[in-house]
Order: C-alpha cells, then structure tokens, then sequence
C-alpha cells in the first residue's frame, strides 16, 4: 500500500530528524568533575578545572563549535561540581543519565561514597592517576608548561597538572574505543593510565 505524499514526506523529516540527533549524540559526550574537597572558586578548584580545559583545546577543534572542547576526537561537554553542592548534586546529574564520565578529585576518604552513587549507573568513573608532571624534561610536560602559561598567564601548579593528566587519560580513553558508551572499556584504559602515564605530545 503506498502511503499519501503528505504522510511520507511527514516521516521521511521524522527520520532524517532523530537520525540526525542519534548522530550528534555519537560525537559528544559529558564529562562531571567532582571537586570532593574543595571549592569551585578556591585556587584549588580552579588550577584542576584551568588544566583539565586546557587540554580540551589542544586538538580537533573547528568553527561554530558550541561544546566546551574536544577530548578523544569528540564534543565534550563539563559540569563542575564542588564539595557545597555535594552529594545530592551528583546523583541528580547520574539519575538523569548525562553524568557520562565523572573524574574525581580530592582526597582518598571520598571515593567510596562516590564509587557507590556512579557504579552500576550508566556512568563510568576515574579516579586521580599518577601525573608525569614532576619530570619537567618529559616532552609533554615542557608543553604543558608551555601552553598552560601562555593560556593563563602564570605557571602551572601541581593540581592544574592534575586536571591536565585527568583530561589527558579521558582523551586517551575516548579515542580507543571512539566513544564513551562501553563503560568497561573506558575504566580498563583508566586503570592502564593510573601510573606511568606520559603526555606525549599532539
């Protein structure tokens, strides 16, 4: 039976349109930054959020883009969340689905409260790794050092190369498995970057 030209067109744009939503749902996805110990504004916070970002800007760029940056060949997309907000802010975040890969950042004590809330939640989690950041002569790191001052205007801390190295394994994470979807995938390529990690260079 042939349906009425009217109808098929009707369809036809229901089609295009949720199969162009579907694709631009497989080039981006989210990533949560939990603060455990600390503030959003504290130099803390802002030196993890300054060299995670940085890293977002470094590769796959292009114009118009509305996301806050790229990691792993895709849109990536960052909340922030702080130790004011706490707990409740990040089960709302994973209760909706669009927690996508949450990276924690604060002491040892926190991570089981927040191991509870991700897992077995659609989200994938990533605990603090080792950064190569104390061996300055490590080509990636120069860069690093390089880049982060000229973006800010001031040399990297500690925490900001933590930020860094989170965003950088992310990166490495995401453009394996070219997507953030596989959970299993993502956390066994976070435990390989856990230690010995180096930022080779873009």
């Amino acid at each position: 039976m042939r349906l009425p030209i009217k109808l098929a067109l009707v369809l036809a744009t229901i089609a295009t349109t949720v199969l162009g939503a579907n694709s631009a749902m497989a080039h981006r996805f989210n990533t949560t930054i939990v603060l455990a110990d600390s503030d959003k504004d504290s130099p803390l916070g802002k030196d993890f959020s300054a060299g995670f970002m940085l890293a977002t800007t470094e590769q796959d760029g292009h114009p118009d883009e509305e996301s806050d940056g790229h990691l792993g060949g895709l849109d990536v997309y960052v909340t922030v969340i702080d130790q004011k907000q706490g707990a409740s802010e990040l089960e709302q975040i994973v209760a909706s689905g669009e927690a996508g890969i949450v990276v924690v950042y604060g002491s040892e004590t926190t991570f089981p409260t927040i191991a509870k809330t991700v897992e077995g939640n659609n989200a994938s989690l990533m605990l603090p790794g080792k950064s190569p950041f104390s061996d300055p002569k490590l080509p990636g790191v120069s860069a690093f050092i390089e880049n982060y001052t000229k973006a800010y205007g001031k040399k990297p801390t500690a925490v900001a190369a933590d930020g860094y190295n989170a965003a950088r394994r992310v990166d490495v994470a995401i453009r394996i498995n070219d997507s953030a979807d596989d959970i299993a995938a993502i956390q066994g390529s976070f435990a390989k970057t856990a230690d010995n990690f180096v930022w080779d260079n873009y």
